[in-house]
């Protein structure tokens, strides 16, 4: 049987998931958004490489917000665009950003397990 502080445990651990990703959210956003300019001028559009850069960024961006409202999808999503996104353009430190990247995924999962069981009515 569970222990009523499995349910404080749960919801701490829940909002700190949420916190996190809404701040990867905003500062993994700013860099997207700073990159857009690359996009700008139509004439001069960047390579096929850029586009998919782009295109897993915003994955990654994706998971951050699904997880805000479904923890589940949105930790599949997270890690996926991480291990793809920084795979593709991380370089030397591709590992310690995508380790970084994930960092809310422990914290749903800490809340996954801590959840409080349902109570029993007679």
């Amino acid at each position: 049987m569970r222990k009523p502080a499995f349910g404080l445990l749960h919801r701490l651990a829940h909002l700190a998931a949420r916190v996190i990703s809404l701040g990867f959210l905003l500062f993994w956003g700013a860099f997207f958004v700073e990159h857009l300019t690359w996009f700008a001028d139509p004439a001069h559009l960047p390579a096929a490489e850029i586009w998919l850069a782009q295109a897993l960024h915003f994955l990654l961006l994706a998971g951050y917000a699904l997880s805000l409202f479904w923890g589940r999808l949105g930790c599949v999503v997270i890690a996926l665009g991480a291990a793809l996104f920084f795979g593709l353009t991380g370089g030397a430190n591709a590992l310690w950003f995508a380790l970084l990247s994930l960092a809310p995924i422990p914290f749903f999962i800490l809340a996954w397990i801590s959840k409080p069981a349902p109570a029993v009515q007679a």
